[in-house]
């Protein structure tokens, strides 16, 4: 159940965008279906692979942050754990999806009565698949370093698979894009450069509209992508990447 009596018809778009995907993205028959755009849908032959809990023992304590217990940790059930990486392309697939839809809403949000309620719902949606985007992103290269050095049959497949790669490259750079446009769209706001909206003091910490404020999820954004740019990610990256 996405909508509650009280919520705005707006409020679980995104939670419905997310789960419709898995509708179409399940992983049987050996068998991954990435959404790319405009309707397109690849199909992804699953190769050989080793629960992603395993690769969890490269992932520090300080590191573990709201989606490690439920989606990698040890005795995991989704299938972001049991299907390995494919689980995980699977996740970070829906969460493209529904930050897309969050972001093509900004011009709604502009267009509604304005106070605090209104933008709580679009930060705290994008807010939600920012961090996301770096924990599944991170969670994918991790098990991509893990594999080349304790399963490299299983290295060897993946790099192999250009239809995994290519369907990577692909939500990671239109993630990318998503992630883009909301930032951009929200220093719009802060230095209230769109006529007719409340001024907003906005943080990396919170943000505050209308006498009201609310925290940001954006610091374990900017602390994985930091470790993201070390070189042995940096090297992992671009090598799976379709150049």
């Amino acid at each position: 159940v996405w909508y509650h009596p009280g919520d705005s018809l707006t409020s679980p778009m995104d939670t419905a965008i997310h789960e419709s995907y898995h509708g179409v993205s399940h992983t049987n028959w050996h068998m991954l279906t990435c959404y790319l755009e405009d309707g397109w849908l690849l199909e992804i032959p699953e190769t050989e692979i080793y629960l992603s809990e395993e690769m969890t023992v490269l992932i520090p304590e300080e590191y573990r942050t709201f989606r490690f217990e439920p989606y990698v940790a040890p005795g995991a059930d989704p299938s972001s754990n049991l299907s390995g990486i494919y689980g995980l392309m699977n996740e970070f697939n829906a969460y493209q999806s529904g930050m897309n839809h969050d972001v093509s809403m900004f011009d709604y949000y502009c267009a509604q009565t304005q106070g605090f309620d209104v933008w709580w719902e679009y930060i705290i949606g994008c807010e939600n698949n920012v961090q996301a985007y770096a924990e599944f992103r991170y969670y994918i290269l991790t098990y991509l370093i893990y594999a080349k050095d304790n399963y490299p049959e299983i290295y060897e497949e993946l790099m192999d698979n250009t239809a995994l790669r290519y369907a990577f490259t692909v939500v990671d750079a239109n993630f990318q894009e998503d992630i883009a446009q909301y930032l951009a769209d929200l220093d719009r706001l802060a230095k209230g450069e769109i006529p007719g909206l409340p001024s907003m003091n906005i943080s990396d910490e919170s943000v505050w509209c209308d006498g009201h404020g609310m925290g940001r999820f954006i610091s374990d954004y900017w602390m994985l992508m930091e470790v993201m740019e070390s070189p042995e990610y940096t090297e992992i990256y671009e090598a799976f990447l379709i150049q």
